[in-house]
């Protein structure tokens, strides 16, 4: 039997998570195909947005983000 580790790292910027086994280490990809997503959150009257379209919506309203 073998044991797998899951792995998340919240970094200050990013975030990722991977599977790591005696075998290999998996890199989960998010939506994007991006192996890692930067941490933002953005909140409007009625969605709450997160990732890369967050930071890009931080130049829309900043004060929700």
């Amino acid at each position: 039997m073998s044991s797998k580790v899951i792995d998340i790292d919240l970094g200050t910027t990013h975030s990722c998570v991977a599977i790591i086994d005696k075998q290999r280490l998996e890199v989960f990809e998010n939506d994007r195909g991006l192996r890692k997503t930067i941490l933002y959150v953005a909140f409007t009257e009625h969605e709450r947005i997160v990732g890369n379209e967050a930071k890009i919506h931080s130049c829309i309203d900043p004060l929700n983000t």
